[in-house]
């Protein structure tokens, strides 16, 4: 009796835990296929999206190119960076 009280507290801990937190989880296939194809990434989509809601829109925040170059150039012989005015 006294080896049967402890394997019986084990065995319902482990009922209780795979209870609480399943291993496993059964869905329906109907419903994993129809959430799959909800989350399927489209690149042309996402591209699309992207160049019109961000990109061009952020265009006129852009750094001008003579003053990336300059910026450059300045770093490539050494001076400090300083505000440009």
């Amino acid at each position: 009796m006294k080896r049967f009280v402890p394997w019986l507290i084990a065995i319902l801990l482990l009922a209780g835990l795979c209870w609480q937190f399943p291993p496993f989880h059964v869905r329906s296939l109907r419903a994993m296929q129809q959430s799959q194809a909800a989350a399927r990434f489209d690149p042309k989509q996402f591209v699309t999206t992207f160049w019109t809601e961000r990109l061009l829109p952020a265009a006129d925040q852009a750094a001008d190119v003579a003053s990336v170059a300059h910026w450059r150039l300045k770093a490539a012989n050494g001076t400090s960076f300083t505000r440009m005015t």
